[in-house]
């Protein structure tokens, strides 16, 4: 099998997904959900970011995840990390219909999307670690400024 078309890693109850280019696969979409089954608590946050060209997640992939959120009887807070305007304005409309907050901000503002999430001041170095690394790994040319 190829590079998956999203990686995920969970640091102190924060879930960090990471898009891949191009549209992101159902298997793949499946294994971030069954990490977020397995760690996912009443206070759970997730940090969603990706490479420029990355289509994001399916109408279908994102109706499989609020199902899953509503099962699980967790409302997350969600932080959508883009640069780009016009996705930001996709991440508040589908605000209104996603169980939990999702808010989204720029990349530069990496540390507010963290703190949305709830990550714990002593932990958002890690989180940071681990954004660069996805990054890097899906070539995306996204800065995380210290």
């Amino acid at each position: 099998m190829g590079k998956r078309t999203l990686a995920v890693q969970v640091i102190d109850g924060v879930q960090v997904v990471f898009f891949g280019p191009g549209a992101i696969a159902d298997g793949d979409w499946d294994h971030n959900l069954d990490v977020t089954r397995q760690h996912a608590r009443t206070e759970y946050g997730v940090i969603v970011a990706g490479h420029p060209e990355s289509t994001g997640i399916s109408a279908t992939q994102r109706r499989r995840g609020a199902e899953m959120w509503r099962a699980i009887g967790v409302e997350p807070r969600i932080a959508v990390l883009t640069d780009s305007v016009y996705q930001r304005g996709i991440a508040t409309a589908v605000s209104w219909v996603t169980p939990g907050s999702l808010r989204a901000f720029s990349v530069k503002h990496w540390r507010q999307g963290a703190s949305h999430a709830g990550a714990d001041p002593r932990t958002v170095g890690l989180i940071r670690v681990a954004l660069e690394r996805m990054n890097e790994g899906y070539e995306a040319g996204l800065e995380f400024p210290r």
